[in-house]
């Protein structure tokens, strides 16, 4: 039996860690001190989790929607377009959840991927705005900060 591949969401933490998570099982996660120490720990933990389902008879998750996106957001102080990664996890009543990377408090739900996505992506162009007026400084995504790997 050949152990199917996971996509897996990493990013930094405010204290300089890395979490890391497997949006399709999302019991899984990992905080460590480097991204190195999460791929080993994350990779442990989806063997264990496979192995527990084939020895109980339950079905293994099947990746069958892109658990992670990224989300081109207007710049409301310049203009232009800036990118925020997002992570999706499929709930069991097949509905979405979307946590942005950058803002993980904006966590949202919705019907479809793209439905989730479109109310994501106004509410971070409203916290940019909101930043913007009270003259407050926003994240930008920071490319390496946020790593996408197979797993």
């Amino acid at each position: 039996y050949r152990m199917p591949s996971y996509t897996a969401v990493m990013f930094r933490e405010e204290d300089g860690r890395y979490l890391g998570k497997i949006p399709v099982i999302p019991e899984i996660t990992s905080v460590q001190k480097t991204r190195d120490v999460v791929l080993k720990d994350l990779k442990l933990r989806l063997q264990e989790k496979l192995s527990q389902l084939m020895n109980e008879g339950l079905p293994i998750p099947n990746e069958d929607w892109v658990p992670a996106r990224t989300i081109w957001v207007t710049n409301p102080r310049r203009g232009d377009s800036v990118p925020y990664l997002a992570s999706i996890e499929k709930l069991e009543s097949d509905s979405y959840v979307a946590v942005p990377t950058a803002f993980p408090e904006l966590k949202v739900t919705g019907e479809t991927v793209e439905d989730t996505l479109e109310i994501l992506k106004f509410n971070i162009h409203k916290k940019l705005e909101l930043a913007v007026s009270r003259g407050e400084h926003f994240p930008i995504q920071d490319e390496h900060d946020v790593y996408i790997i197979k797993i």
